[in-house]
């Protein structure tokens, strides 16, 4: 059952910080002052005072109004998120809380972290496979949120900083949009790593740049699509100069790259995947676009959104 994207919201942290104000107040070393300075966006939002899920719950509301939609019509409603702080204590629970909130009461609920940042991608072929199997559901909402708790772990080693916010992807069946997910694809490393060592840094992984070239190919080869048809490609907002080598790697012309998140929001962990959709405004250009994200501990994951026509929002 081909599945696509009916809409998409996102809410960041209403603080914007600079990246170099962050490496002054953290007192980093100079060498990893000057890399993350290159390799990271200038700015990041923070959510410092604010409340995550209440940026979820905005998204949440936000979709459900633009699109005259029903709750009840919902038939699934999956929580995705990278930090285990980013949940509520027993016996609560944060897609119960989402439910009460905006009257999703009738939506199966499960929430997805094993994946980190790659959870929504993940969450794609949960979809695919729950909409095959039930012939009568017909939407799915992907609600993402992550609030980072610790400043020092605000910075992903010298490749990133982390943004705080929440996004929403709402699917459908694709045969009633005009657009398709295709060659949904994700990949652990079994041989990778801690992710984060005792000295709270971020542990690399030496085959970082292969990964992710293969889970690209793999997931073009699965939609059927070559590197050069693509209209746009949706990185993972972390290392913007590894993104030059990957796409001269694919003979990808560097134009296609969405550049916004890489140089402005930062990394909002599963979030990219909505955010950098959304900013390119993919949805509503005809042809083929990549969306990409990566995860610590080893994940990987990619799909191709194919847009068959223009469609303009009312």
């Amino acid at each position: 059952m081909a599945i696509g994207i009916i809409d998409i919201e996102y809410a960041l942290g209403t603080e914007v910080c600079m990246t170099e104000d962050y490496s002054r107040n953290q007192k980093l070393d100079s060498e990893i002052h000057d890399n993350l300075i290159r390799n990271a966006s200038k700015t990041y939002y923070s959510a410092r005072n604010e409340d995550v899920f209440a940026l979820g719950k905005k998204s949440i509301n936000a979709i459900i109004s633009r699109n005259n939609i029903d709750p009840k019509s919902i038939a699934y409603v999956i929580y995705c998120h990278t930090s285990q702080a980013n949940i509520l204590p027993p016996p609560f629970s944060v897609v119960s809380h989402l439910q009460n909130c905006c009257q999703l009461h009738h939506a199966s609920s499960f929430s997805i972290s094993q994946q980190n940042c790659v959870s929504p991608i993940h969450a794609i072929k949960i979809v695919e496979n729950l909409l095959q199997n039930k012939p009568n559901d017909k939407k799915a909402m992907i609600v993402t949120m992550d609030k980072i708790l610790l400043e020092d772990l605000r910075r992903i080693g010298d490749s990133g900083i982390q943004s705080d916010g929440a996004s929403v992807i709402l699917l459908g069946k694709a045969e009633t949009l005009n657009n398709q997910i295709l060659g949904c694809y994700t990949y652990n490393d079994k041989n990778m790593i801690v992710g984060i060592t005792e000295g709270r840094d971020y542990e690399e992984n030496p085959n970082y740049l292969w990964h992710c070239t293969s889970v690209m190919r793999k997931s073009l080869k699965a939609a059927q699509i070559q590197p050069q048809e693509l209209q746009t490609v949706c990185p993972q907002n972390t290392h913007r100069p590894s993104w030059e080598v990957l796409l001269s790697s694919m003979k990808i012309p560097m134009d296609r790259l969405h550049i916004q998140g890489l140089d402005q929001i930062g990394h909002a962990l599963g979030s990219d995947v909505a955010i950098n959709l959304k900013n390119s405004k993919s949805l509503f250009r005809k042809g083929h676009h990549l969306v990409f994200s990566s995860g610590i501990g080893g994940c990987f994951g990619a799909f191709v959104l194919a847009v068959n026509e223009v469609v303009k929002k009312g």
